[in-house]
């Protein structure tokens, strides 16, 4: 194949001027999910956390029970109660959240590189599937942690696991905002050569990128840090809303 002709360099026409619009949409897009997502987690680590911290403190907790008299106990008990449900419910918000904030953020950005609409009940949808992907990397953690010798775990997640799980998660809601879910084990896994090239420049790119980022970050300490941070976020959602148009081809060519 020509390279002009490659989908690589047809990636690169969403920073023309005719395209640079709809490609901006999907930098906003991203910039509000993660807005969402750090506030949350913040929210969480502030106030809810703390609600449960006894759990990580079991040793000093029990021997500290030991020598309080019944009522103190049942006091007690009637707190840690209290307190587990604040946690449990605020901590099941806060997922639910998390959730909703990722499948309709990310689906808007598919839908905008696709040229497709996304409606509350395909946000639903997808907040299913992303759910049903979620249970199945836990399970891919669960096999890791039992079946991977303890001296290559590390490294496996790093090189197996973190891109398996990005690429089903890629495939899986593109390719349901595209309507093509039914696709999706002969995109994902039949046709995954297709992805092979793309993901290896994706990959190299950035390494590049965090290489650039930290040998500007030696230059910019006089800049306070959480300016510095919001940088380095900008520079990656500008950089891998490229990278979702450059994969968004590849789907339509696997399709």
């Amino acid at each position: 194949m020509h390279i002009k002709n490659s989908l690589f360099i047809k990636s690169l026409d969403c920073f023309r001027k005719k395209n640079l619009p709809q490609y901006l949409f999907t930098v906003v897009y991203d910039l509000i999910y993660y807005f969402i997502f750090i506030f949350s987690l913040a929210i969480f680590i502030k106030y809810i956390l703390p609600e449960a911290t006894f759990l990580f403190q079991t040793n000093s907790f029990v021997e500290g029970m030991q020598n309080l008299p019944l009522e103190a106990l049942m006091v007690m008990g009637q707190q840690i109660k209290s307190s587990l449900y604040v946690f449990g419910i605020f901590t099941a918000l806060i997922f639910i959240l998390l959730l909703a904030n990722f499948s309709f953020f990310k689906g808007l950005i598919w839908a905008k590189i696709f040229n497709k609409k996304l409606d509350f009940k395909k946000v639903l949808y997808l907040s299913i599937l992303n759910f049903c992907l979620m249970l199945l990397f836990i399970l891919f953690f669960a096999i890791t942690a039992n079946y991977v010798v303890a001296k290559i775990q590390a490294w496996f997640f790093v090189l197996v696991i973190l891109p398996a799980i990005i690429y089903i998660t890629h495939s899986a809601n593109a390719l349901f905002v595209l309507g093509k879910l039914k696709s999706f084990f002969k995109v994902t896994f039949k046709k995954i050569y297709l992805f092979i090239l793309p993901y290896i420049i994706i990959t190299a790119l950035t390494l590049v990128v965090l290489f650039l980022l930290s040998q500007i970050a030696i230059y910019m300490n006089f800049i306070p840090f959480n300016v510095r941070m919001f940088i380095n976020l900008l520079v990656f959602i500008i950089y891998f809303s490229w990278a979702k148009r450059y994969l968004g081809l590849v789907f339509n060519k696997a399709l």
